[in-house]
Parts: structure tokens; sequence; C-alpha cells
């Protein structure tokens, strides 16, 4: 097993000042917590002019604030405000991290603590353990393909009961 800092480098957000922000696209994506997330990619709602941390195009977020575990991937450089981390993939691939993560985010969840809403810090997000079995890069090619393909099967499901119900 390899803690998360061993395979990837973890960025906590921070929340730019609040006069940066803006509903007209001015500046990046900024994205705060789980409220922004979709399937598997989040939803820009607003732009930050004045951006203080940034997340990069295929870096997993995570929401570390109130809802402590669940995950979208980055599909656009964006800000990210203190109630989301990136944790950026450095020796191990991205979408199998991603699916990794998913699978133990109820454990992640019941590290964060807090008496008005949980939260996770670095530290606690840094010491989590992935890649239990330890599979190669070919194994986890391999399984983030299979994950993949259910994942897209999910999605297309909810997109027809979506369509159903309209």
């Amino acid at each position: 097993m390899a803690a998360l800092t061993d395979v990837a480098d973890l960025i906590m957000g921070q929340s730019p000042p609040s006069s940066t922000y803006n509903e007209v696209g001015n500046g990046l994506a900024f994205f705060q917590g789980k409220t922004d997330f979709g399937f598997q990619h989040p939803t820009p709602k607003l732009s930050c002019s004045a951006p203080l941390k940034i997340a990069k195009p295929h870096d997993i977020l995570m929401s570390v604030r109130a809802s402590v575990g669940p995950t979208n991937i980055a599909d656009r450089e964006c800000c990210i405000g203190r109630g989301l981390a990136a944790i950026r993939p450095r020796d191990i691939d991205g979408e199998f991290l991603f699916f990794n993560l998913r699978y133990i985010e109820k454990f992640i969840a019941s590290l964060g603590s807090g008496s008005t809403f949980h939260a996770i810090n670095k530290s606690q997000l840094a010491s989590v353990e992935v890649n239990p079995h330890k599979f190669g890069l070919p194994e986890q090619l391999k399984i983030a393909g299979v994950l993949g393909v259910v994942q897209r099967a999910m999605e297309q499901q909810e997109r027809l009961l979506a369509l159903t119900a309209e």
C-alpha cells in the first residue's frame, strides 16, 4: 500500500476574495465544493478573475469540507476554493486513482471532524492509503478501463432516466 502523497501531489484549495467572483465567465471556472460536482466532472456556476489555488485538467477534485470524500475530475484549468483539494497523480494512473478514491469514499468521510461541519486536513488526506494490492501500471490501466466503461453506462442510464422523467 502507498500513502496518497507517495503517488500524487495535493493542492488544498483557498478561497479568493469574493470581489473576484463573477457569473459572466471572467477568469477561470471557480469550484467551491461538492455542490459544483456532476457525475464525473464539475459544472461551472461561477468564475474567478484572481484565483489563488489552481487545479489542472485531469486533477482529481475531492470535497474536503461539509461533505468529505466525494470526487470529480477537473476537465479544465480551474480555481478551487477551500472546500476542495486537487489531487494530481504522479506515480499512478489518474483514472485508476479516481476509482480507488471513490471506492474508499466512506472511509475518507470517516476521517472528517468538526462541530459545525466535517472537514479533513491536508495531513489526514496525505496519509490515506491507496492501491492496496500494489497493482502495476498495466493492471491499473486495465482496471480503470473496465470501470470507465461501467461508469459511462451508468451515466447513460441516468440520462435516459432523466429523459423518461421529462
